[in-house]
């Protein structure tokens, strides 16, 4: 039950991620005053839901999860009022890895 309930959780949170990503900047949800800061806690996030949820597929949770880090920093270079920087893609996938 534990696994399902993270793995749900796990999903809605990517989907959440992709919003947040993706949307406008004035649709964009804040927390803190640092950005890097959101990217690094929310995709650490990502990777330990994931990681608690199929934690016999460690290699797919890692894919997944760095994949979609950088799938989203591809596809802010077609959204007019989003940057993309592959540092920034970077500090994401180090902060999957860390969790």
């Amino acid at each position: 039950m534990l696994y399902k309930l993270t793995a749900v959780a796990g999903w809605a949170w990517l989907a959440f991620i992709i919003y947040a990503t993706v949307s406008p900047l004035h649709d964009r949800p804040t927390l803190t005053s640092s950005a890097d800061l959101e990217h690094i806690g929310a995709f650490s996030v990502l990777g330990g839901l994931f990681c608690v949820a199929y934690p016999r597929h460690t290699v797919l949770v890692c894919l997944i999860v760095l994949g979609s880090a950088t799938l989203l920093e591809v596809l802010q270079l077609v959204t007019p009022d989003r940057h993309a920087a592959l540092l920034m893609g970077f500090r994401k996938s180090w902060a999957v890895l860390e969790a």
